[in-house]
């Protein structure tokens, strides 16, 4: 895998608290019950997918909730991490698979595309929370996914 990619992909998935969204099943502390999400959860995790392969970035930072925001610092903050992504990543030219999982107690969209530049299927991770809004992105190969929460 080439270093510069590597590092946009872990650059962008520090972004929006997504370090919560990223710990390992392991040392996450036990899962609380799952919560319902909106009726219309797949078309926010779409417009959400959207709006980051698009780079609107504001629109994304928009729906995160405050205090992901402070840690993330700034829609421009937010932008060149996106965009450094996108020079290392390309564009989506087709999408892969979409699916739901459960990770950390929280759902996410998963969302496995090949993009243009990626020598390999990226897989985008959106945690979409019981309010509809961004709980966290991250990015990463689609050959090496992060650990789910097992079946209940």
């Amino acid at each position: 895998m080439d270093r510069a990619l590597m590092t946009a992909l872990v650059l962008i998935g520090l972004a929006a608290g997504s370090a919560r969204a990223q710990t390992s099943a392991s040392s996450a502390a036990p899962a609380a019950a799952p919560s319902p999400l909106p009726a219309d959860s797949i078309a926010i995790a779409r417009k959400y997918a959207t709006w980051f392969l698009s780079y609107q970035a504001d629109s994304l930072f928009a729906h995160l909730p405050p205090e992901d925001r402070q840690r993330l610092g700034s829609v421009a903050d937010m932008n060149e991490q996106m965009m450094r992504f996108a020079a290392q990543a390309g564009t989506e030219t087709a999408l892969v698979e979409e699916r739901w999982v459960r990770r950390n107690g929280k759902r996410q969209y998963w969302r496995k595309g090949v993009y243009s530049i990626a020598p390999e299927p990226v897989l985008l991770r959106l945690v979409i929370l019981p309010d509809g809004s961004l709980g966290g992105i991250g990015l990463g190969l689609a050959s090496q996914p992060p650990p789910i929460d097992p079946e209940q």
